[in-house]
């Protein structure tokens, strides 16, 4: 007997049923289920470029100029305070460009033929809000990922969407949230997102 003659056959109560049970599996097959399925994902791309910004502390060594050697904390407008030469830009640099800015600067009189390393002892914390178990800041460290991130915050919340996360980037002006995976990489400073599920 053919699947109409059978439907057919059925008590009208019944065959409603059959059919609402068939449209739900439809539903689900069309890819209305989307808990089931598995996160979206793209590539990390390559790690940021680390850059000194406010709230680093950075190491300086000046070979043979002890008074210039130490530990500075970059201020809120991107200098440290050097003895002997003063305040010293080092903010949206990376350490190699910090470098031979502060060699130019001591060449200019101050030191003779300077040596200078310079190195982050500690960058600025990253920040994770929203449904994680432990929100807040946390400190940095090089490659850190999205995964990396939701894991010192405890791991998801039961309410939390990871489909949907984002990054506002420390070295954007404009503040602006931008899509983001478990695999994207933060560089310090930044907010991570993560938002509550629609249902």
């Amino acid at each position: 007997m053919s699947q109409g003659k059978q439907l057919r056959s059925v008590h009208p109560s019944r065959r409603r049923v059959f059919v609402a049970l068939a449209s739900l599996c439809a539903i689900g097959a069309s890819g209305c289920a989307v808990p089931n399925q598995p996160r979206e994902t793209q590539p990390p791309g390559p790690p940021p470029t680390l850059r000194i910004g406010p709230g680093d502390r950075v190491q300086v060594t000046v070979f043979g100029v002890n008074e210039m050697t130490g530990e500075y904390l970059v201020s809120d407008s991107g200098t440290i305070s050097l003895p002997l030469a003063g305040q010293v830009p080092m903010g949206s640099m990376t350490t190699r460009q910090a470098e031979e800015a502060l060699t130019q600067r001591l060449a200019q009189g101050l030191v003779q033929n300077p040596q200078v390393s310079i190195n982050v002892t500690r960058y600025r914390q990253i920040f994770v809000v929203g449904e994680v178990q432990r929100p807040g800041g946390f400190d940095y460290f090089s490659g850190l990922t999205v995964l990396n991130a939701v894991a010192l915050g405890g791991g998801y919340s039961v309410r939390a969407d990871p489909r949907r996360l984002t990054v506002v980037r420390a070295a954007d002006p404009a503040r602006r949230a931008e899509p983001a995976t478990e695999a994207t990489y933060l560089a310090p400073g930044d907010t991570l997102q993560v938002p509550e599920r629609w249902f």
